[in-house]
């Protein structure tokens, strides 16, 4: 006799936002996401959704997902809508701090730069021309004294912090260091 085919429902958590499915088929464990309770999902539908998929199973029809091809992006696509159809995506799958900090990047460094590149112009030269652009402005927040040192934060009024040594910057000589006797 065989094994009874059973499964659960993974409900919402803060790591893990989505509602998905759990269960054994052809002698694998499986995981399913379903989606999101912002979208729509509700327990009594991921359970409906669960005794489907079981059912499939217990007929020998259940099929894995079989992942979509990526299909190319148009050849008239600009990067910002194309950033944000990615975006809208990739947040039903992470979790909101990960987005929050795409988010940020997008808007705060690709999004300046890209804005009018066509996704199909980005390529290995213009990549590397955005981090070029990245370290020149990086470098253009150092300033550098005449003696090459990098000079510390400034102030308000624009005046650099005075360079303050630590305890042990003033090293003794050994002429100058007292004598045991």
């Amino acid at each position: 006799m065989s094994r009874p085919i059973t499964g659960s429902v993974v409900k919402p958590t803060p790591k893990h936002p989505c509602f998905a499915l759990r269960f054994s088929a052809y002698g694998k464990r499986r995981y399913i996401t379903l989606g999101r309770p912002q979208d729509g999902w509700t327990e009594a539908m991921a359970e409906r959704e669960l005794a489907i998929v079981l059912r499939e199973v217990e007929l020998s029809t259940w099929q894995p997902p079989q992942p979509q091809p990526a299909q190319p992006p148009q050849e008239d696509v600009y990067f910002v809508p194309f950033s944000a159809e990615w975006l809208d995506a990739k947040v039903l799958e992470i979790e909101e701090n990960t987005a929050s900090s795409y988010r940020n990047d997008l808007r705060n460094h690709l999004v300046p730069f890209f804005k009018e590149h066509l996704v199909t112009a980005i390529d290995v030269k213009e990549i590397d021309r955005y981090r070029q652009h990245k370290v020149a402005q990086a470098q253009a927040h150092v300033r550098l004294d005449p003696c090459g040192d990098r000079q510390g934060p400034q102030l308000r009024d624009g005046a650099a912090r005075p360079h303050r040594p630590g305890v042990h910057a003033a090293r003794l000589h050994a002429h100058d260091a007292p004598q045991r006797r």
